[in-house]
């Protein structure tokens, strides 16, 4: 018994972390999952390993590597991730452009940038407090996360800031891009009910093009904002109707 108990956990939680890294709506923080579900794994291993050459600490040898491991992916998580959503950050999105889109420009990949943002979510704030605004933020989170967990090209998601959100789709038809923005509708709706919010969870979402002609990345995404602009002003002005 007093072996069976730790390796059941030992185990338990290997299988339970693994599971979690192989679920679709949970792409965005995968390598947590994998890292955590080694960890256990890899004490086992060096606690065998162990018991074969007794003379070597080779058991604290590898709990120290597989401590450090899990330590530094924690903290880049902390310094890439946003901290309320789990979200890539806006750090992170600046690596991901410099990274992605200079071989997007060399393979001429065209991509689209998409640009959300919450309606009258200082509305949220003012009248329910902004313990309950960020409880909308998450919940507008994970709304578009499980709209983006079925898309084969797994779309780079970041919170820009606020109630802002940044999502850049691989792709050159403009069509899946506004099934996307269906999805996320849906998603919201469905949130929505589930969750009986006292207040509506709604989002505008501009987008735009980019090719190798487009320019900076900055460039196409001002062009998202301002197509969200737009989209914002009508919205506005069909509430002041």
């Amino acid at each position: 018994l007093f072996l069976i108990v730790p390796v059941f956990f030992v185990v338990l939680a290997a299988i339970k972390s693994l599971s979690r890294a192989g679920r679709k709506e949970n792409y965005a923080v995968h390598g947590q999952y994998i890292a955590y579900g080694l960890f256990p794994l890899g004490v086992t291993f060096f606690g065998i390993i162990q018991t074969l050459w007794l003379s070597a600490p080779l058991f604290c040898f590898g709990c120290t590597i597989t401590l450090l491991y899990v330590y530094m992916l924690s903290q880049d998580d902390m310094i890439s991730q946003d901290p309320l959503t789990g979200l890539n950050n806006r750090a992170q999105l600046r690596h991901y452009v410099a990274r992605e889109f200079s071989r997007s420009e060399a393979e001429n990949t065209p991509y689209y940038v998409m640009m959300l943002d919450l309606d009258w979510f200082k509305q949220v704030n003012d009248r329910y407090g902004h313990a309950e605004g960020d409880r909308a933020i998450i919940l507008a989170a994970k709304a578009i996360c499980k709209a983006c967990a079925n898309d084969e090209r797994r779309p780079f998601i970041a919170r820009y800031g606020g109630d802002e959100f940044i999502i850049i789709v691989k792709t050159s038809d403009e069509s899946e891009i506004l099934h996307l923005k269906e999805r996320i509708s849906e998603e919201f709706q469905n949130v929505q009910k589930t969750c009986q919010l006292p207040y509506r969870l709604q989002a505008s979402i501009g987008y735009a093009r980019a090719d190798a002609s487009s320019g900076e990345f900055q460039d196409v995404l001002n062009k998202a904002d301002n197509n969200l602009y737009q989209i914002k002003q009508q919205i506005h002005q069909a509430s002041d109707a």
